[in-house]
């Protein structure tokens, strides 16, 4: 943990070096004014240097001169040029070079920068330069200061050896730490909290940005008064000289040192303790007080879910258990629809006791309940009962809600008041028509009954039970359609759509890896308009040709060799046919262009594809699919048809099989 503070602190010192005075050690930048081509500077030709190739080095002149840099022209040998130069420093340089990095100790580096010409053998360039040297650091370290007891809120301050007037830094933290960034040299501090004597002494700082903690441990001038609860009497209240200082338990309460007198409150069940206690500097006085008890412990138990009172209070419901004061209590059963029961009891002080109360008598009625037809099913406050018809006895007094349900007819709801010792009657006719509502889930969907278009879900209307034919539609969803018995006596019917997760209009963006006879990554974006499919891709070669050598013949130099790299770029049309949830398959029809290209020759080719495309949707807006096809160069530039008759990679690049793998993401 002490470790983590320090990592803590230097990175909020850091942050904040700017404000306490530090200056910045920022990284200086380089920027480059200029590159250029001096065709009348000769100095590559007159101090020459060569290759393994035999090939003249070009010259570099990097102007002001400076050999503290470092210099890389991607992967052409560089050679720095030991000699002086007023005012700037040479390199040798590969010819082909076309980028550089710069890079030195204590400035942002400059990485594969393109200098926007690509050197030639022998020729001499300039490169101007312009930076700033950085500025060195003030030597300072931190001074910690870690105060032992943490949360004493002390106050510290400090001042540097020879100066008058002391600096008040404010209060330490929470953990008892406090801390500057200060100039190397000898300080003075003081420390003082309230209830504590004050610490006084000398820090020296000569270690530049390490921390020196200065760990100061405050002696108290006071001691501690702590309350124990021993014998149950958590809560009571606590007064030390007639002033209230809290209740049991009490946990070091600083005091300054003396005696005291105590006396402890707990409420008309107890008798008040008093006491005297000292206090000494330092030190912890621990009590444990015993209170005398003026109660015992009673438990009221009724074999019923009835309200338990004590002289008219309400205290629970069929049980009570707790402290009672020595004396007589009238105690009452409550229940609704029962007659009360009532009961005096005696207490007596520290003799516990469980009592059993009587239950309330319950009054009741009967209800005579018949239906047209019979045996419907008889609900009576939730509960069900019987069939009709049906004679409900020993019902209880007041209001009840009774439901009435037979299949095929409407579900009846009668609420009765039952009266003391008398019969209620329900007589009633079911009918077979009912307001009847089926919904789906999603909601919003096209609702056709027996063929006809009756609106959208949810739809609510009076219907006749029977059977009938339902069909739901919504776009996005496979559609439903199954007959259905509706019933009145169950007048909600919900229906569960299942999500088309391939839609026939939709748009897809697609990373994309193809395998075959031009081996490539790229990307693709494409979509559905009521399955008709469209889709632009782009792929760039994953490996080059097999090295192709040039020769002109009207000349004496050495033939030229390159390898080649590829590119496409093309579009495809299809028609998608839906397989289930989530796969659809797509015959395609493609064309697109070949592109290859060296450092000498380019070239192209028009390619016609037959194709299919399978996707696979894994979850909602992501699937995956595969594309097999057969292209075909139809057809061919120049250049192309040279190539393709010296190297079978790139004849392969324009006609072959291929297929594209890829994870697509749609809308």
């Amino acid at each position: 943990m002490k470790k983590k503070l320090k990592v803590c602190l230097w990175v909020l010192l850091f942050m904040t070096a700017i404000p306490l005075g530090v200056e910045a050690q920022t990284p200086q930048k380089i920027y480059i004014e200029s590159f250029t081509h001096d065709p009348l500077d000769q100095a590559a030709k007159n101090h020459p240097k060569t290759d393994s190739n035999g090939d003249l080095y070009s010259v570099v002149k990097v102007r002001p001169v400076s050999a503290a840099f470092n210099f890389r022209f991607g992967m052409m040998k560089c050679i720095v040029d030991t000699q002086p130069h007023s005012g700037e420093t040479w390199l040798y340089v590969q010819k082909n070079a076309r980028r550089i990095s710069i890079e030195r100790d204590g400035f942002e580096p400059i990485m594969n920068v393109d200098l926007g010409i690509t050197l030639e053998a022998g020729a001499t360039y300039i490169l101007q330069l312009s930076y700033v040297e950085p500025v060195q650091a003030i030597q300072k370290q931190i001074l910690q200061f870690i105060i032992s007891p943490a949360d004493c809120q002390a106050t510290v301050k400090v001042r540097k050896s020879g100066t008058e007037d002391y600096e008040l830094w404010g209060q330490a933290d929470d953990k008892g730490s406090i801390s500057r960034f200060l100039e190397c040299g000898r300080y003075e501090y003081q420390i003082v909290a309230e209830n504590y004597f004050s610490s006084e002494g000398v820090a020296m700082l000569n270690t530049p940005n390490k921390t020196l903690e200065e760990k100061v441990t405050l002696a108290p001038n006071f001691g501690w008064l702590q309350v124990d609860d021993a014998y149950g009497i958590s809560g009571a209240q606590v007064y030390v000289n007639d002033k209230f200082v809290g209740t049991i338990p009490l946990s070091k309460l600083p005091h300054q040192a003396g005696t005291y007198s105590m006396s402890i409150t707990n409420g008309e069940l107890y008798k008040t303790f008093t006491t005297q206690f000292s206090v000494v500097n330092g030190e912890t006085t621990v009590l444990t007080p015993k209170l005398e008890s003026l109660a015992s412990e009673t438990k009221l138990v009724v074999d019923a879910d009835a309200e338990i009172y004590i002289d008219k209070v309400l205290k629970g419901n069929r049980e009570w258990s707790g402290p009672l004061k020595e004396g007589l209590y009238e105690i009452e059963c409550r229940m609704e629809s029962h007659e009360s029961t009532i009961k005096t009891i005696e207490v007596k002080a520290n003799v516990p006791q469980t009592i059993l109360l009587d239950s309330p008598k319950p009054i009741t009625g009967a209800i005579a309940i018949s239906t047209s037809p019979s045996y419907a099913t008889v609900i009576m406050d939730g509960k069900e009962v019987g069939h009709t018809p049906v004679v409900l006895e020993n019902v209880l007094i007041g209001q009840h809600k009774v439901e009435l349900s037979l299949k095929d007819y409407k579900e009846e709801v009668r609420t009765i008041e039952v009266k003391r010792g008398r019969t209620e009657e329900i007589q009633l006719t079911f009918t077979t028509t009912a307001i009847m509502t089926l919904e789906s889930e999603p909601k919003g969907a096209a609702l056709y009954i027996d063929g006809k278009h009756v609106g959208v879900t949810p739809y609510t209307a009076e219907m006749t039970s029977g059977d009938h034919d339902v069909k739901i539609v919504k776009n996005g969803f496979k559609t439903l359609e199954q007959s259905v018995h509706l019933d009145a006596s169950h007048p909600t019917e919900t229906f569960i759509l299942k999500r088309l997760l391939v839609n026939p209009t939709t748009l897809y963006l697609q990373p994309t890896f193809q395998a075959g006879q031009l081996m490539s990554f790229g990307g693709a974006v494409g979509g559905y308009i009521s399955n008709v499919n469209f889709e632009a891709s782009y792929l760039v070669g994953m490996s080059s040709s097999e090295t192709v050598y040039w020769n002109n013949t009207a000349s004496s130099q050495q033939p030229k060799s390159e390898q080649l790299k590829s590119s496409f770029m093309g579009g495809k049309l299809g028609y998608g046919i839906q397989i289930g949830r989530r796969m659809r398959l797509t015959p395609q029809l493609g064309a697109g262009v070949v592109n290859v290209k060296g450092d000498v020759s380019a070239g192209n080719a028009i390619v016609a594809s037959a194709g299919v495309r399978f996707e696979y949707i894994i979850v909602s807006h992501i699937g995956v699919s595969i594309a097999p096809e057969y292209g075909i160069a139809v057809k061919k530039s120049e250049t192309f048809e040279q190539l393709s008759a010296v190297s079978p990679t790139i004849k392969g690049w324009g006609s072959g099989f291929n297929a594209r793998i890829g994870i697509f993401f749609c809308l």
